[in-house]
């Protein structure tokens, strides 16, 4: 499950990367 959150976050991040 921790896993799943740091994912989550570098997702997020990946995603910030995007829209920019």
């Amino acid at each position: 499950m921790r896993s799943i959150k740091k994912n989550t976050k570098i997702i997020k991040r990946r995603e910030d990367y995007n829209h920019s």
